[in-house]
């Protein structure tokens, strides 16, 4: 993927709904620790992209307007523009020193053969990022001109939320990265982007992952996985803990497919032969963390109704009940 692509209007849509039919699934579990806040008032929004100087990309901004102006992940608040719960920091311009329009120099990494994505960025001169690199203090001097005024800031970046420890969630607003969610973590390592090719799409694998039993609720040696939770996507099995994989290979490989964005920018889904594997695996199996997961993965991209309903017209089960309710979203 050599930049990312605004997805269409009824792209966004579409994903709204869907998002609104997973959170009402999950809350209607008991699902209490993923509160979202009202959304923000359209004008308020413009007032505060006119202060800022920028115009948000167009999927966070139907997000904050239409759904909610942000919300918890991970006991922390992500993603507020308008104002949010009006407790939160809310987001700000990631800018430092840098001078007014300087665009975030990095964009994804190619998509590997499997679906995963390399962790980290690729500077935006379209070389190869490098498989392997010594990552030092000098990374970012080097790779993205920090100076002693710009240090730890980013420049066309829209800083989301922090989960600690020096991460944070940030949102490129300028550069040809425009739309997507990236995590820093100061000068510690470089710069990554999760899977998810927009806000609403990262939001949207955090409901799945929750969904399936992938964000690792209350595990304090699974921290980093937790707070950093496109990870578990990124990484491939052998670099999971041997238990992660033989838990939740299946949900895994079913997300990971998923949520991996196709050759023109946008969210491919599951592809025929994949998503009738997937399907077959988790119904035979029987596993309901498995077949939520898979369910979830069914739904993105452009979908398979068809396979979602031989899941709804099981009856019963959380997999079933959540196929349903996406038939009708």
């Amino acid at each position: 993927m050599e930049a990312t692509r605004e997805h269409t209007a009824g792209e966004t849509q579409r994903r709204l709904r869907r998002i609104r039919a997973k959170y009402g699934w999950l809350r209607g579990r008991g699902a209490r620790d993923l509160p979202l806040f009202p959304p923000a008032p359209v004008q308020a929004v413009a007032a505060r992209e006119e202060a800022d100087g920028i115009a948000l990309p167009e999927g966070y901004r139907a997000f904050v307007t239409a759904v909610a102006d942000g919300g918890v992940v991970y006991d922390r608040p992500v993603g507020a523009y308008g104002g949010g719960d009006g407790r939160s920091p809310g987001a700000r311009m990631d800018s430092g020193e840098w001078a007014d329009g300087a665009p975030f120099p990095l964009v994804p990494a190619r998509e590997d053969a499997d679906g995963t994505r390399a962790r980290h960025g690729r500077v935006d001169d379209l070389a190869p990022w490098p498989r392997v690199f010594e990552y030092g203090p000098d990374w970012a001097e080097e790779v993205v001109g920090w100076t002693d005024d710009t240090w730890g800031e980013y420049p066309g970046l829209l800083r989301l939320g922090e989960l600690g420890c020096g991460y944070a969630v940030q949102l490129v607003v300028r550069g040809r990265a425009r739309g997507r969610v990236v995590a820093t973590w100061n000068d510690e390592r470089p710069p990554t982007f999760p899977p998810g090719v927009d806000f609403p799409a990262w939001y949207e694998t955090w409901l799945d992952m929750y969904a399936c039993g992938l964000h690792f609720p209350g595990d304090p040696s699974t921290r980093e996985l937790r707070h950093d939770y496109g990870h578990v996507l990124l990484a491939a099995p052998g670099n999971l803990a041997e238990w992660v994989v033989e838990r939740h290979g299946t949900a895994l490989e079913a997300l990971r497919r998923a949520v991996a964005a196709g050759p023109d920018g946008g969210e491919a889904g599951l592809d025929a032969d994949t998503a009738r594997g997937l399907a077959a695996t988790a119904l035979s199996v029987g596993r309901e963390e498995d077949a939520v997961a898979v369910v979830c993965a069914l739904s993105r991209g452009a979908g398979h109704p068809e396979l979602l309903r031989g899941f709804a017209e099981r009856g019963e089960g959380p997999a079933a009940a959540l196929a349903a309710v996406l038939l009708r979203a």
